[in-house]
């Protein structure tokens, strides 16, 4: 659906009053053109023989990053059919309960790829091109906004879920990142901001 639309096309749709696309979309994309940034960083990187006792760390960064902006750009499209179906559900079409499950479940794998952006990100700052290092940054932050978009969807969609099991189950899997996510926040900031 998005996958092939221009960024001027997507933004149009965006900028209209429909329900989709919406903010998970919007994060899943903008985690794919993050992951997408630090994989510059690491081509870069690779053909710098400077920082080749760095290379299979890097190689294996890429090669994740490259995964990881591909399922982000599926993940755009199943957020805005997983929200149509919550929005048709809440009209009485179809299940709600199980509507509710899957937009969490999108939400949940958004944000968990957006705290992996964050890491490999903060890796490739370390060991990367320095002459990149703001990419590397920017891409941190950006992987950070991501995790947080969609941490708060699990939260809006998982709060409505009458089984209690399963709403658990989601929002204890997101939670258990929220303590490593914000530690790695505090030692990207300590490393990175600039003064």
């Amino acid at each position: 659906m998005y996958r092939k639309m221009s960024i001027e096309n997507f933004n149009e749709k965006l900028n209209q009053k429909t329900h989709i696309p919406g903010g998970g979309a919007v994060a899943a994309i903008v985690g794919s053109l993050a992951a997408s940034l630090s994989g510059m960083v690491a081509q870069y990187t690779l053909e710098n023989e400077k920082y080749e006792q760095h290379e299979s760390k890097v190689e294996k960064a890429l090669e994740k990053l490259i995964h990881i902006s591909d399922v982000l750009m599926d993940c755009a499209d199943e957020d805005s059919r997983a929200f149509d179906k919550v929005s048709k559900a809440y009209k009485g079409i179809g299940d709600k309960d199980l509507a509710l499950r899957e937009a969490a479940l999108v939400s949940a794998k958004i944000s968990k790829l957006g705290y992996e952006i964050m890491e490999i990100s903060y890796m490739l700052y370390k060991y990367g091109n320095k002459n990149l290092k703001s990419d590397a940054q920017i891409s941190c932050y950006l992987g950070y906004s991501v995790y947080n978009s969609g941490l708060i969807l699990v939260k809006v969609n998982a709060k409505s879920i009458k089984d209690k099991e399963i709403k658990e189950k989601i929002v204890g899997d997101i939670d258990k990142i929220i303590i490593t996510a914000d530690k790695l926040l505090k030692d990207i900031r300590k490393e990175i901001d600039i003064d």
